[in-house]
């Protein structure tokens, strides 16, 4: 499955300058100011709920997340990416995937972003590293843990292959960021899965402060 690439904020700040000196990239207001996210941010049950999840991974950033047993095949990369996939009752893969980014760079501009700004900037990167009939569905912005959150649901081809997807961002005034991205083949399939998923980014933010 695609994935956005681990440091795409290293231009950030010069886009924004772009943009707002004079973008010709059409965005549905409409659909990116809509309500999205359900459960976001969670109730103290739902924290519960999280914390509670039976598996737990650890990585030498303290950073730490827990996660149900129908997500496993954990792999590990050279600069500290994790990545998850949804498993069938049989432990195979099935069409769901968890890629989560933990780093720090110098403070961008992100946190100072509109959902509009975010989303224009978010279907340029996914241009930018192949994706094709992108389609932005809506863009929301939270503060919460000391951070500004940027949810970012949207579809598009990646090797040709069509895929639905929800980025959870965070960054905090440090330059300390998260990123989570959940790929589907199925539409259906991430719906089904959105209440484990999002059970897993909460505790991660719950296990873990400004990432080292």
């Amino acid at each position: 499955m695609g994935k956005m690439s681990k440091k795409w904020l290293i231009g950030l700040l010069a886009v924004v300058v772009l943009l707002i000196s004079g973008c010709s990239d059409k965005v549905d207001v409409n659909l990116l100011k809509k309500d999205g996210a359900q459960g976001f941010p969670p109730s103290e049950e739902l924290l519960k709920e999280a914390k509670a999840l039976p598996k737990e991974y650890k990585s030498e950033k303290n950073f730490s997340f827990r996660y149900p047993q129908n997500w496993g095949a954990l792999e590990t990369y050279e600069e500290g990416d994790v990545s998850l996939d949804r498993l069938n009752e049989k432990g195979e893969r099935t069409d769901g995937a968890l890629f989560i980014s933990v780093y720090t760079n110098e403070p961008s501009g992100a946190p100072q972003m509109d959902e509009i700004l975010f989303g224009v900037d978010t279907e340029k990167q996914l241009k930018e590293d192949k994706w094709t009939d992108i389609e932005i569905k809506q863009v929301k912005k939270y503060k919460w843990q000391d951070g500004v959150w940027f949810i970012t649901e949207y579809e598009g081809k990646y090797d040709g292959k069509k895929e639905y997807c929800e980025e959870y961002y965070w960054e905090d005034s440090k330059g300390n960021v998260r990123i989570f991205d959940i790929s589907f083949y199925q539409k259906e399939s991430l719906e089904k899965a959105r209440p484990e998923f999002l059970k897993m980014i909460y505790s991660a933010q719950m296990k873990t402060g400004a990432a080292k």
